[in-house]
């Protein structure tokens, strides 16, 4: 519970099958003081999400089984999953597949893999409208 004027923490979910990924996520999201759930499956990470509540998830896009377009389109199928911002991250080259196909499944925003941590403090920032953390960002 949050006392008065104290700033609510994000609550975020991280999906992606590397631990050394999600770690670099929480190390670039810390200036945001964030709580963080994860998930190292898409499978894994729609239950998480459906459970939430979250204010953000941030999927990646290549995992085994469940990839994170599929993920994202089962979420947005769900009631639970309609309005939670979804950022999209992924290493893979083609930036106009990736952007044309995160959004048709549903993504918010998609970055490119590797994310700089001040790209990701502003995506975060704008999809949350927390963005004022964003001037603290590491380089």
């Amino acid at each position: 519970m949050a006392w008065a004027g104290e700033k609510r923490r994000l609550r975020v979910l991280l999906v992606d099958d590397s631990a050394a990924a999600r770690t670099l996520i929480k190390l670039y999201l810390a200036p945001m003081d964030c709580d963080f759930a994860e998930a190292a499956s898409g499978a894994d990470g729609l239950r998480a999400a459906l459970a939430g509540p979250f204010d953000l998830a941030i999927t990646d896009l290549n995992m085994p089984g469940m990839d994170g377009f599929t993920m994202l389109r089962l979420l947005r199928a769900q009631p639970a999953g309609k309005t939670l911002p979804l950022l999209l991250l992924s290493s893979d080259p083609r930036a106009e597949y990736l952007m044309r196909e995160g959004r048709a499944a549903g993504a918010n925003a998609v970055l490119r893999k590797p994310v700089t941590a001040s790209d990701l403090l502003h995506a975060v920032g704008e999809l949350t409208h927390a963005g004022s953390a964003r001037a603290a960002a590491p380089s």
